[in-house]
């Protein structure tokens, strides 16, 4: 099974920890994506995503146009090797309960973010190829009568 390499997107977006979560769910929506990372300074702070606009926005009653960004983001950062397989990024999102994996290169450099929705997609699409493939060499080997 391949890398991540082949299945993250680079295109990440980040949002400085200034702005309101208003801004950033705006954001979010205009780029189809479900997490993104949180920026001070140019340097990842962050990482905000639509379980914290749930759990730290609205179920605590905030008000997204006046709570910054800052106040609901999670600060631990889990990142993963770009030259992870995507069994072990499932594996992880699984085990820390999360959607989204940032994505690092040799140097920890964030290159991109991985979702579990692409790492399944890409999980079932491998299956269905093997699958096809093994009924393939059945068929063959029926032919032969082997």
């Amino acid at each position: 099974m391949n890398s991540l390499q082949t299945i993250y997107s680079s295109d990440v977006l980040k949002i400085p920890s200034s702005a309101t979560i208003f801004e950033a769910t705006k954001l979010m929506a205009e780029k189809k994506v479900g997490a993104a990372l949180i920026t001070e300074d140019n340097k990842v702070c962050g990482i905000f995503s639509e379980r914290d606009i749930m759990i730290r926005v609205v179920a605590q009653g905030k008000d997204p146009l006046r709570t910054k960004v800052a106040q609901a983001m999670t600060e631990k950062v889990l990142t993963i090797s770009i030259d992870a397989k995507p069994t072990v990024a499932m594996e992880a999102m699984f085990k820390k309960n999360i959607r989204h994996l940032p994505v690092v290169n040799s140097d920890q450099k964030i290159v991109g973010m991985v979702s579990l929705r692409t790492v399944l997609s890409f999980i079932v699409k491998s299956l269905a190829e093997i699958n096809r493939n093994m009924q393939e060499e059945l068929d063959q080997l029926r032919f032969l009568n082997l």
